[in-house]
């Protein structure tokens, strides 16, 4: 893997020193809307995310102006209405965030409107106005402020309580996580885990750092011309979810959205961690809720996007600048090959 990224390196790098000569390659027709999503751009790291998808403010200036050269900017509901009038979107390219992050105002907002730029949002609806703490976002926080050994204490009293498979040795909070937790207990099980640690108060902590946007900030943001759009409720791994579960988290999600902002990108849903609904939960949601979803996205960047807005794919763009440049570059190639196999 490091290879393959030293790879990908050098070549990001050479396109953004030669962009003429690499243009033609990175804006290959027929490879459909390029779809950039991130989830938080700084220059201070914050606890409760991960620094793997973290970018600094002068890379994601960099990144704006690639973007701004090999492509054309559309919105993505505007471009969700190209496609269903049978225009063509290939050398298109649109801007996504997820998760809700307050950095979405007080960073990458301001730096979009002077690039005369916008993006879709996609919030994580249970977390606005910071009533909660993705749960996540909290075994973050936790891994961080708690050594190793009290973090398999509070998993092994956590796993007890809830029926929950037992950790493994040396198994960060994380993993654990990942690979055991129903979602139908991953918000009682991160709660139960954040009070045995005795952290702090968790509402006490929302009201100090406030992670998320709040309404006020989300309604200034939709006059200025973004977008805003289902990142679920609760952000569960969607696989694991029941029908009756999925529904709730997605419908649950658009709802509130409808009900409590104006905006026309209700009926746009990214999926969280990009997790494939199983194709049975969804064709019978899209049966059922015909008029609900103009979009999906998922996060499977090396699949064309010249299909259904339903199956619409992002490229992830918080890498370190050129390891992002050099993937994105190599895309459009990787779709032509995938084509041919079809």
């Amino acid at each position: 893997m490091n290879a393959t990224n030293d790879l990908l390196r050098a070549l990001g790098k050479a396109a953004t020193i030669f962009p003429l000569i690499f243009k033609p390659m990175i804006s290959i027709r027929g490879s459909g809307l390029r779809i950039v999503y991130y989830h938080m751009i700084g220059d201070k790291e914050k606890e409760y995310y991960t620094s793997k998808s973290y970018i600094s403010v002068d890379d994601f200036q960099k990144q704006i102006d690639f973007l701004k050269y090999n492509f054309q900017y559309i919105s993505l509901s505007n471009a969700i209405s190209k496609y269903y009038s049978g225009e063509n979107l290939d050398g298109y390219f649109t801007i996504t965030t997820d998760d809700g992050f307050q950095e979405n105002y007080t960073d990458i907002a301001p730096m979009l409107i002077e690039n005369d730029l916008r993006a879709t949002i996609f919030l994580v609806t249970n977390c606005i106005d910071n009533k909660n703490l993705m749960w996540r976002n909290k075994l973050h926080i936790i891994s961080k402020k708690i050594d190793i050994i009290n973090q398999h204490e509070a998993a092994k009293a956590c796993g007890d309580y809830f029926k929950i498979n037992s950790i493994k040795k040396d198994e960060s909070l994380l993993k654990w996580s990942t690979r055991t937790w129903p979602m139908n207990k991953k918000d009682k099980a991160a709660d139960f885990i954040w009070d045995f640690s005795k952290i702090e108060r968790l509402d006490s902590y929302l009201e100090y750092h406030k992670p998320y946007l709040n309404t006020n900030q989300i309604n200034e943001l939709i006059d200025n011309g973004f977008d805003i759009g289902s990142h679920s409720k609760s952000h569960p791994y969607f696989g694991k979810l029941t029908y009756m579960e999925l529904c709730d988290e997605i419908l649950g999600s658009i709802n509130y959205i409808k009900e409590n902002f104006s905006n026309k990108g209700s009926n746009i849903l990214s999926l969280p961690f990009g997790n494939k609904i199983s194709d049975k939960n969804k064709s019978d949601l899209l049966k059922n809720y015909p008029n609900d979803f103009k979009s999906i996205l998922g996060i499977h960047s090396a699949i064309n996007n010249n299909n259904d807005p339903k199956n619409w794919q992002r490229d992830l763009f918080e890498l370190d600048y050129h390891l992002s440049i050099g993937t994105f570059t190599i895309i459009p190639i990787i779709r032509k090959i995938i084509n041919l196999f079809r």
